[in-house]
């Protein structure tokens, strides 16, 4: 499995040269030329090594096409993704800062007694100090498991949305409209 993996730092060091990559995905090596190749070489071998390991790569088709996304090249951070303001509490908190954190709306706690993974349940990127401040936050949360009794999914939805609008205003317009959005795909939160 080593040989494809230089094959694609290669060819993506060789097409970034030439001037005819660009974001996606790079087809073979001989769509590039000798003096890519070549150019492509030296700079995978002297400028690449120690990255070649980390390089994504996916087998497209049985000619052995690899698909390459040449912006590993230009992040350092290993998150390659944009901030997710709202939706499915793992792609929100996977895309989460250091100060940051995916609150579950409803709280997760409700979400498994309903059949809603902690990684699938509706979620918010907050501040944790905003997120320590919600009405379910560590013992708030259990006091309002006890208060919401009878309560489905989207009403607590709505008792939780209400409670940020009225501590932090606006702030968190766009990742609310956003899990919510995640949250009519989800069948305990269409009742």
């Amino acid at each position: 499995m080593k040989e494809p993996v230089k094959v694609a730092a290669i060819t993506a060091a060789g097409a970034a040269v030439a001037g005819i990559a660009g974001y996606g995905a790079i087809k073979a090596i001989t769509a590039l030329g000798p003096i890519a190749r070549g150019i492509g070489q030296f700079i995978a071998t002297n400028v690449l090594d120690k990255a070649v390991k980390k390089i994504p790569q996916k087998v497209a088709n049985n000619n052995s096409q690899l698909k390459y996304n040449l912006q590993f090249f230009a992040e350092t951070d290993s998150k390659h993704t944009e901030k997710v303001l709202g939706g499915r509490f793992f792609e929100v908190n996977r895309t989460r800062g250091s100060n940051e954190v995916g609150h579950h709306i409803a709280q997760n706690k409700y979400n498994r007694d309903v059949g809603i993974s902690r990684n699938d349940g509706p979620a918010l990127l907050m501040t944790k100090d905003d997120h320590a401040l919600t009405r379910t936050y560590k013992g708030n949360g259990a006091v309002s498991m006890r208060t919401d009794i009878g309560l489905n999914a989207r009403q607590r939805m709505v008792l939780d949305i209400a409670d940020i609008r009225k501590k932090f205003g606006k702030k968190y317009n766009s990742g609310m409209l956003e899990m919510i959005k995640y949250s009519k795909t989800l069948p305990q939160y269409q009742k």
